[in-house]
């Protein structure tokens, strides 16, 4: 049985600003930086074989400071578009704030439930659904066994932690929510 350790992407700069970030590259901040070292030393300990993440730059510089965490050589780290950050359109780069004032009805049923809400401009839940979904086939496909970490956001995570743990969605992603502070899930698939 395949153990995977889902982990949230390290602060950027444009989180600490209050921003949306979607799928755009931005750095990591250097509390996110220390953080993600802090989550490879932490997952050293499981001995995962491989890291996945999807290609913006926040996730990737996790991963990357994740891999160099876990042991003298790291860990191998491949992307995959799979595992992407939700691209938000039009909504990408302003302030929280901001589309709370413009927005207040939608940005809430996003927030409590992203599958009833398309930002303007960006993913359907069904495009992140499909991706979520070819990310947990790849997952068994190609790391059967073992510890493998995937690095991606809320959404991606909760989706891939809901089919393969066989749990109602809703419920997953009220537990993700409620859990916004944790850095890391390890669950078996």
């Amino acid at each position: 049985m395949a153990r995977i350790v889902w982990v949230r992407p390290a602060q950027s700069e444009w989180d600490e600003q209050g921003r949306l970030r979607g799928n755009l590259d931005v750095p990591l901040s250097e509390d996110g930086r220390s953080h993600a070292a802090g989550v490879g030393r932490e997952l050293a300990r499981l001995n995962p074989s491989i890291i996945l993440c999807g290609k913006s730059q926040t996730i990737r510089e996790t991963a990357d400071i994740i891999s160099a965490g876990t042991g003298d050589d790291g860990i191998g780290v491949r992307t995959h578009e799979m595992f992407n950050d939700v691209n938000l359109g039009l909504w990408q780069g302003l302030k929280v704030a901001d589309v709370k004032r413009k927005h207040p009805k939608v940005f809430r049923q996003w927030k409590e439930n992203p599958a009833l809400v398309q930002p303007p401009g960006g993913e359907s839940f069904e495009q992140v659904r499909a991706r979520a979904k070819a990310g947990l086939a790849l997952l068994g496909k190609k790391h059967p066994d073992g510890v493998t970490v995937v690095v991606c956001q809320d959404v991606i995570g909760a989706l891939i932690c809901s089919m393969a743990c066989g749990t109602g969605l809703e419920e997953t992603w009220r537990q993700f929510r409620e859990s916004s502070k944790t850095t890391w899930r390890l669950f078996e698939a």
